[in-house]
């Protein structure tokens, strides 16, 4: 059986910054805490996790690196 992975994120413009994005951050870290937000995500298969932007930024960065590695050497091009 094959494992599916995904990712949800809210992502936002380069200009968001701490006094906005800090607050924004800790509200939807409040929310996916919430009993019944948790229950929901966990009775549809997801496992809710949270990260500071910072973390989300990192992991973006390595997954475009490692998926441009897979892309250049397979020569995929868009039709």
């Amino acid at each position: 059986m094959r494992r599916f992975e995904g990712k949800v994120a809210l992502v936002t413009g380069a200009d968001c910054v701490g006094p906005v994005l800090q607050p924004l951050n800790d509200a939807v870290r409040a929310t996916r805490g919430h009993p019944a937000v948790s229950e929901k995500l966990l009775a549809s298969g997801a496992v809710p996790l949270a990260s500071s932007p910072q973390q989300l930024g990192a992991l973006l960065k390595r997954d475009a690196e490692k998926w441009g590695r897979l892309i250049r050497a397979k020569k995929i091009t868009a039709q």
